[in-house]
């Protein structure tokens, strides 16, 4: 998007000068889907589990779309059979933006799982999700939901 949104001079020979605006290009994406498959990110109940799922890179850096693309699928086949409650897609907070997004405004609290790394709570992790579960289910247990008083 280069331009601007001034108006541009237009030589007009039946006239001295016309003002007109440039047309402009504005992208934007959709993903038409059916609302019975979609959830919102917001936590549900308490004593739900909360898992990881992470996202794949290469050794040089870059995500690794196959490995990518085949969770992502996994996810959309919780999501659409009801296992999965709701969702977070993870950016530059990481893991505890997504808890503390997910568990405001519904006194749900979120208590970290013993053998989930304190570490990988605040690194990027672009690609990465956040699954609150109805039931166990296998994969990275982050934590589980409780009810604040």
């Amino acid at each position: 998007m280069s331009g601007s949104h001034r108006r541009q001079r237009t030589p007009c020979p039946a006239r001295s000068t016309i003002w007109t605006y440039r047309p402009r290009w504005f992208p934007f994406a959709i993903a038409p889907q059916d609302a019975s498959r979609l959830i919102s990110p917001e936590f549900k109940a308490a004593g739900h589990p909360v898992y990881f799922f992470d996202a794949p890179y290469n050794q040089d850096g870059t995500p690794d779309y196959t490995t990518l693309k085949f969770m992502w699928n996994e996810v959309a086949n919780l999501i659409a059979s009801g296992k999965a409650v709701s969702a977070w897609a993870l950016s530059t907070g990481g893991i505890a933006e997504g808890v503390c997004k997910m568990a405001l405004g519904n006194k749900i609290g979120f208590k970290m799982d013993d053998s989930f790394p304190a570490d990988a709570l605040y690194l990027k992790n672009f690609g990465g999700i956040l699954i609150e579960a109805a039931s166990e289910l296998p994969g990275l247990l982050a934590g589980r939901l409780y009810h604040r008083r």
